[in-house]
């Protein structure tokens, strides 16, 4: 049902309490207040509000399902458009073609000129290193980012800003150590505390991506975990539906499902489940878990079905063909998983040098699964990605890879080791297909470590590239984080 009222934009605040306070300093009574925009006649979904910048938000999980969905703002600077994966409205700013950006005249909501932008769209730095590792998350058009000082959200809507703007976030009273997106929610974990009998208890957050691109503020919703038995921390994977799946470390690998309805106080049962020997969990389909087991000459895979949530079953090991001069248990990989529960697994693979030895010869990458229900073929077929020459420099088992990302279900950027010098880092593109193939022209090359990426993710076609590197590229400076923004479709 949907209602036609009247609104004055810059009038519409809605008030909320949290678990947890925020540590900024903030009047959060005036984060919001702005002068008022106009009055203007708006058809609001029943349960949705009117930003001042024009935006119709609806908190729904199943905001829309198409564009028709997505109400037009009464502002020039914004084209709404249906993330179906994300199940949300996205309104993106001055962009009237790919590979473009413009300027918001916000008091007058009109764009600038476009201008283009090159493959190698950005970087920006950020105030403090990275916490840990992974702790990036583009949602257009924001990023957020976990350091060593609390989690940072940036506006990213103009994909070549050296310091594009950052946004508070109210409501996150801990600094995180893990995050995760799922669906259109952002969820983040503390340390875990306890005695070794029990209880454990961790905090945990969440925060729905807002859709207007010009809020002056994120809130986040924090609630206090209890978990039953021993304490354990739990890595955070996304599931359907906004929800997430809590597993903790080998052998029990303890495991509860957390439902977008989380309130405080909150207690976990967590469930284990058994996995053959050498075997961890790296990533997550659909309401699967994906587990790997490492051995000499060879990577097996499978699929853990109802953990958390019923009887455990373990689908069959799917052997990957990595090379009898390799062994899993040393060799540097990633996985990613897409939205919509699409795996991809890429791992550094060595070859033989005679008489007796290895060396890193090439990266090697799988599609596994095509979405979050299907299963892995038998025999699935691989791609090299980067192949290394000879002389090199590259030992046996290098850590020559780091944090595949999906661009979208069908593609993956990946960053490895460049063959040309290995003390640089090339971005590549896979493309889904029997068998995967590389795009050629998409490749880019930038001037830092592979050992200095700590984390990647992608949104709305751009890939996001996050490192920990010396301020000065000198030994004894200290680390900043730092964010390479790559647009893969654009020219180089």
């Amino acid at each position: 049902m949907r209602r036609r009222v009247l609104l004055a934009l810059g009038a519409v605040v809605i008030p909320t309490t949290f678990a947890f306070a925020c540590s900024l300093d903030l009047d959060e009574s005036l984060i919001d207040r702005k002068d008022s925009g106009p009055v203007n006649d708006v058809v609001v979904p029943e349960g949705s509000t009117v930003t001042e910048s024009g935006v119709v938000e609806n908190p729904s999980a199943a905001a829309c399902t198409s564009d028709n969905d997505c109400v037009t703002p009464d502002n020039k600077c914004l084209t709404p458009r249906c993330d179906l994966a994300r199940r949300a409205c996205v309104f993106e700013v001055c962009r009237s073609a790919a590979c473009t950006t413009g300027k918001c005249d916000e008091a007058a909501r009109t764009c600038s000129a476009p201008v283009s932008y090159k493959r190698r769209a950005g970087t920006f730095s950020l105030a403090q290193p990275f916490l840990c590792a992974n702790c990036l998350v583009a949602a257009y058009p924001w990023v957020f980012a976990g350091t060593q000082g609390g989690v940072l959200a940036y506006n990213v809507s103009d994909p070549t800003l050296t310091a594009p703007p950052a946004v508070p976030i109210v409501g996150l009273g801990f600094v995180p150590n893990r995050m995760v997106r799922s669906g259109n929610r952002i969820w983040f974990a503390g340390a875990t505390t306890g005695q070794a009998a029990g209880p454990g208890r961790f905090p945990l957050a969440y925060i729905e991506v807002p859709s207007d691109p010009f809020t002056g503020v994120i809130r986040a919703t924090t609630v206090l975990v209890e978990t039953k038995g021993a304490p354990v921390t739990p890595r955070l994977f996304a599931r359907e539906s906004r929800s997430i799946l809590l597993t903790g470390p080998a052998p029990g690998f303890a495991s509860a499902v957390v439902e977008p309805t989380v309130t405080e106080p909150a207690s976990l049962t967590l469930n284990t489940f058994a996995l053959p020997e050498g075997t961890d969990v790296y990533a997550s389909s659909g309401t699967r878990l994906v587990a790997m087991t490492n051995g000499p000459g060879t990577v097996q895979v499978n699929l853990v079905s109802n953990a958390g949530a019923g009887t455990v079953t373990v689908e069959k090991l799917i052997p990957l063909d990595i090379g009898a001069a390799s062994d899993a248990r040393r060799l540097g990989f990633g996985w990613a998983t897409s939205v919509d529960g699409s795996v991809f697994w890429a791992g550094a693979t060595n070859v033989p040098v005679e008489p007796e030895g290895a060396r890193t010869g090439q990266v090697k990458a799988y599609f596994l699964t095509a979405d979050g229900k299907g299963a892995i073929p038998d025999a699935p077929k691989g791609v090299v990605v980067e192949e290394y020459p000879e002389l090199s420099g590259l030992g046996p088992d290098a850590d020559a890879i780091r944090f595949p990302i999906f661009l979208d279900n069908d593609t993956v950027m990946i960053a490895t080791s460049a063959k040309e010098d290995v003390t640089k880092v090339a971005v590549n593109v896979v493309k889904r297909g029997d068998p995967p193939t590389v795009v050629a022209d998409r490749r880019v090359v930038l001037d830092t470590g592979i050992t200095t990426v700590v984390a990647a993710s992608a949104s709305d076609g751009i890939g996001y590239l996050g490192t920990n590197e010396k301020v000065d590229r000198d030994a004894a400076s200290p680390d900043t984080g730092r964010v390479y923004v790559i647009a893969p479709e654009c020219t180089p």
